[in-house]
C-alpha cells in the first residue's frame, strides 16, 4: 500500500507538471530544485545515519530517543536557516537576473526544512523497526504533498508550484503530528531546544560522511544537468528530469525495503558474522524482488511515460530504459555501501561514493558530447555495474564480512541483458510481451508473485469490509 501511494503521488505530480509546464517548464523547475537540493544536503546528516543509528542502538531507551529527537529537531531548524541563506546567495550567483529564480529557490528551501521536520517522527518508527507504520506514514505524506504541489501548479504554474512547496509541509505538520502522537505515545513531539553532545559527535562522525557522499551525488547530477543544458537547453533537462523521476519512483519499493528494514539492522548487528548475514539477506531480497519489477518496468516504460507525463516526453522513455537496466546493480551496491556508513567506516564510505559520483559525472559529460541527451542514461548503467563490484570489495575488506558474489554477478550480468532488451524492444515491440512473461515466471519461482497476490487480496478484503461497514 505504501509503495502504491508513493507511485500514485509521483503519477499525480508528474502528470500535472507535464501538462501545465511542458518539457521546458519542467526543465526550469528541475534546475532550481537541483541547486536547492545541492545546498540543502547537510540537512540529511541530521535525520540520516546518525539519528537512525542512535535510535536503533537505544533499543527502546526512551530517554536516549527523546534526547536524540530534540537534538535533531534543534539542528534542523538552526542549520535550515543558515542553508536557506546560502540558497539565496547561490541562486543569485547561478541564475543572475532570471525573473523569480531566487524567490522560487527560497520557497523550495523552506520546503526542505518543513519536510525534514515532518519526517523526523517517521524516522523514529523506521529506526525502531516499526516498518509498517513507517511505510504508511511515509506513503501518506508523499501522496498528500504531491496533491498540494499539484494543486499549486495547476492554479499558478511555476509560481504556484513553489508557493505550494513552501506551504505544504507546514499544513501537514499540523495534520500529522496528532496522528504521530497515537503511534508514538512515549515521544514528546514538540521538541525542546537542545544541543546534545553525544548526538552532535555522532552526527559529525556519521553525518559528515553522509553529507559528503550526498554532495558528491548531487554534484554529479548538477554536472549532468549543466551538460545537458549546454547541448539541449531546458527541454533536454526536462526530458532527463522525467526519466530520473520515473526511475526513482518505480524502484522505490526495493530501495525503501533496504533503507527501512535493513539499514537499522546493519547498525545493530553485534558482530561481523551477523552483519554478513544481514548483507547477504539484503542482496538476496534485491535479486528476488528487483529483477521482475525492472523487467516489467522496461516493458511498459513508453505507455508509462505518456501516462505520467505526455507524448512530448518520448525521449525520456528511451532514457529511462537504460537507467532501469542498471538499477539491479544499483540496489545491490546499496546493500553493500549502506553498512559502511552505519558501521562508522567513514573513509571507506567516502571513497566508494566519490568513485561512483565521479564516474557517473565524467562518463555523462563525455557521452553527452558523443551521443547527445542519451549520454547520462548510458553512463548510469555502466557506473552502477562498476560500483557494485567496488562496494562489494570495500565492504568485504573494511568490515571483515563474507560477500555472496553470486548476487553481484547476477546483478551486473542482468544489466547487460536488460540493456540489450531495451535496445531490441524499441525495434521489436513483441519483446515487451516476452519481458512481462519472463518477469511473471521469475516472480512465481521466487514466491514474489504469490506474495503479491495475497497482499492484493488482503487489501481488497479490507477495502470491502470498510465499504460494507460504511
Amino acid at each position: 500500500m505504501a509503495s502504491g501511494m508513493t507511485m500514485l503521488a509521483a503519477l499525480i505530480k508528474s502528470k500535472v507538471s507535464a501538462v501545465v509546464l511542458g518539457p521546458i517548464g519542467l526543465g526550469q523547475a528541475a534546475e532550481i530544485m537541483q541547486l536547492v537540493t545541492l545546498c540543502m544536503v547537510p540537512l540529511g546528516l541530521v535525520t540520516g545515519p546518525a539519528f537512525v543509528t542512535l535510535i536503533a542502538r537505544a533499543r527502546g531507551n526512551h530517554e536516549v530517543v527523546q534526547r536524540s529527537y530534540d537534538g535533531s529537531a534543534t539542528l534542523i531548524l538552526v542549520l535550515g536557516l543558515v542553508l536557506t541563506a546560502a540558497v539565496g546567495l547561490a541562486a543569485g550567483l547561478v541564475f543572475g537576473g532570471t525573473e523569480h529564480a531566487r524567490a522560487w529557490a527560497l520557497l523550495a528551501a523552506t520546503w526542505a526544512i518543513g519536510a525534514a521536520v515532518l519526517a523526523l517522527p517517521a524516522q523514529v518508527l523506521m529506526a525502531s523497526g516499526r516498518t509498517r507504520e513507517f511505510a504508511l506514514f511515509s506513503g501518506s505524506i508523499a501522496l498528500a504533498l504531491a496533491l498540494i504541489v499539484s494543486a499549486g501548479t495547476f492554479i499558478g504554474k511555476l509560481n504556484g508550484q513553489f508557493v505550494a512547496m513552501a506551504v505544504g509541509p507546514a499544513v501537514l505538520v499540523l495534520v500529522c503530528f496528532p496522528l504521530y502522537r497515537r503511534v508514538l505515545p512515549g515521544l514528546r513531539l514538540t521538541p525542546r531546544a537542545l544541543v546534545d553532545g553525544p548526538f552532535v559527535r555522532s552526527t559529525i562522525v556519521l553525518g559528515v560522511s553522509a553529507l559528503l557522499g550526498g554532495l558528491a551525488t548531487q554534484a554529479a547530477l548538477s554536472t549532468i544537468r549543466w551538460s545537458l543544458s549546454g547541448h539541449g537547453g531546458d527541454e533536454a533537462n526536462g526530458q532527463f528530469q522525467a526519466a530520473w523521476a520515473v526511475g526513482s519512483a518505480y524502484f522505490g519499493l526495493v530501495l525503501s525495503g533496504i533503507g527501512s528494514v535493513y539499514f537499522p539492522r546493519f547498525a545493530a548487528a553485534p558482530d561481523a558474522r551477523s552483519l554478513s548475514d544481514e548483507i547477504g539477506s539484503a542482496a538476496d531480497f534485491v535479486i528476488r524482488t528487483g529483477g521482475p519489477i525492472i523487467l516489467v518496468a522496461i516493458a511498459v516504460r513508453e505507455p508509462a511515460i505518456k501516462l505520467l507525463y505526455s507524448g512530448k516526453f518520448a525521449v525520456a522513455a528511451e532514457m529511462v530504459g537504460y537507467q532501469m537496466a542498471g538499477d539491479l546493480a544499483k540496489a545491490v551496491s546499496w546493500a553493500h555501501a549502506g553498512p559502511l556508513l552505519y558501521r562508522g567506516k567513514v573513509r571507506l564510505f567516502l571513497i566508494t561514493e566519490g568513485i561512483g559520483a565521479g564516474l557517473l559525472a565524467t562518463l555523462s559529460v563525455i557521452l553527452v558530447v558523443h551521443t547527445g541527451v542519451q549520454g547520462p542514461s548510458y553512463a548510469y548503467a555502466v557506473t552502477y555495474v562498476v560500483y557494485a563490484f567496488v562496494t562489494a570489495l570495500v565492504i568485504s575488506r573494511g568490515c571483515g564480512v563474507t560477500i555472496r558474489w553470486r548476487s553481484v554477478f547476477l546483478a551486473t550480468g542482468f544489466a547487460g541483458v536488460a540493456s540489450a532488451a531495451v535496445f531490441l524492444s524499441d525495434r521489436f515491440p513483441i519483446l515487451h510481451v516476452l519481458l512481462i512473461a519472463i518477469a511473471l515466471v521469475w516472480a512465481q519461482r521466487t514466491g514474489q508473485l504469490r506474495r503479491a497476490l495475497l497482499t492484493c487480496r488482503g487489501v481488497a478484503q479490507r477495502a470491502l469490509a470498510l465499504i460494507s461497514a460504511g
